[in-house]
């Protein structure tokens, strides 16, 4: 590996780890009802975390139908096999934690190894981030490339 590839995969482990970081944070204010979704760029898959009443998280991954998802499932998500499209096998699948407001850490390190490690996603940068319904500002999200 060059000197330069190091220093960009350093760059890139640096990013992925503010970015958890951030993730979790944000995760814990979101008032009840409000939402994040983390979009990947040129795929179908996406994240969402909405906060529930009671204190609680719901962290959901939309897989395309056809999508393995045996990598995220040693992570700790559950499989979600509710719901009228999930019986007819339509749709997205979907996989969930559901997990105190004061754990946020653990579903935003169990968000950030989906994206990297089982989606391939190159950098936080390249995520599409938005919070329906006029939720909070996510540009506090936002990780400058190399600024980790």
């Amino acid at each position: 590996m060059t000197d330069r590839a190091a220093g960009d995969q350093a760059t890139g482990a640096a990013d992925w780890v503010a970015f958890e970081e951030r993730l979790a944070r944000f995760m814990r204010a979101l008032n009840e009802d409000e939402s994040v979704v983390l979009a990947v760029s040129d795929s179908d898959h996406s994240a969402k975390v909405l906060a529930l009443g009671g204190g609680y998280l719901h962290a959901e991954l939309s897989l395309a139908r056809k999508a393995d998802p045996s990598g995220a499932l040693v992570l700790g998500w559950q499989d979600s096999p509710h719901g009228l499209l999930a019986k007819a096998k339509l749709g997205p699948r979907k996989l969930n934690a559901d997990v105190s407001r004061r754990e946020a850490p653990r579903p935003a390190g169990m968000l950030v190894s989906v994206l990297r490690d089982v989606w391939s996603t190159n950098s936080p940068q390249s995520l599409r981030v938005s919070a329906p319904d006029g939720g909070p500002p996510v540009e506090q999200l936002q990780i400058p490339v190399g600024k980790g």
